[in-house]
């Protein structure tokens, strides 16, 4: 049986998707059904996007849910392929296997894994403890939600504020940059933890001293992978809690 695109819980329904706006089937003047791809949804979801509350969208293999107000709430491939170049097409199992056996490419690779669970359950907020059973149950090895939320946040910082320059891990440490990619504005952080480095601060000291500043910061933004929004969204307001229906 397949799952739903969005909760992962079994599909009830193969909803019909055209791009845009139109009607969909010959009664209503648009295309036939059968010519249109399926996306499939449980009844809850596929009753929800009908009703409005967010959309779908279609491209390059990957199907994503978009909330009236433009929050991303997920993106995964239309078909799962383990075979495929990029980890963001695999399996959860091979994502999650892959997690142990990524040593040579380091931290940010373990990133990357991490931020694929994150990326296909982005509008649930215990995603990461979602994803850690979702690990245990496939290895048998367990990587906490803690870790997993930072491995994510590594990367997203790379990738998108610092155009997937990796240097500056090295440069700090793994403990400030985890530090820094935790905070809604990494760059100004950054600069500075270089600066105190630079005047000959140890890792342990420049932790302390740039702890209390991206502390505050997070009680009123988030960092990339939050449990609020992804950066872009940093100054919406907060979804509320909810759970995996």
């Amino acid at each position: 049986m397949s799952a739903c695109v969005k909760c992962e819980h079994p599909a009830a329904d193969e909803h019909h998707h055209r791009e845009g706006a139109g009607p969909v089937g010959k009664g209503a003047g648009g295309d036939p059904l059968d010519q249109l791809p399926t996306v499939a949804l449980c009844r809850a979801h596929h009753n929800s996007v009908h009703a409005g509350e967010w959309v779908l969208h279609l491209s390059d293999g990957m199907v994503s849910g978009v909330s009236p107000d433009g929050e991303v709430l997920f993106e995964r491939p239309l078909v799962l392929d383990d075979n495929h170049a990029a980890p963001e097409f695999w399996s959860p199992e091979k994502l999650a296997d892959s997690l142990f056996v990524v040593e040579r490419e380091g931290l940010l690779m373990k990133g990357r894994l991490c931020a694929v669970f994150w990326a296909r359950s982005r509008w649930y907020p215990d995603w990461p403890e979602a994803a850690s059973i979702i690990i245990g149950n496939a290895t048998g090895h367990q990587i906490g939600p803690r870790t997993i939320r930072r491995l994510a946040n590594l990367y997203l910082t790379t990738r998108d504020v610092f155009g997937g320059d990796s240097s500056w891990i090295e440069e700090l440490g793994t403990s400030v940059a985890y530090l820094i990619a935790e905070s809604s504005d990494p760059a100004p952080i950054l600069e500075r933890a270089k600066r105190l480095r630079g005047g000959g601060a140890t890792s342990r000291e420049t932790l302390a001293e740039l702890r209390d500043t991206v502390v505050n910061e997070r009680e009123r933004h988030t960092c990339a992978c939050g449990d609020i929004h992804y950066r872009k969204e940093a100054s919406s307001e907060e979804n509320p809690a909810r759970s995996m229906p």
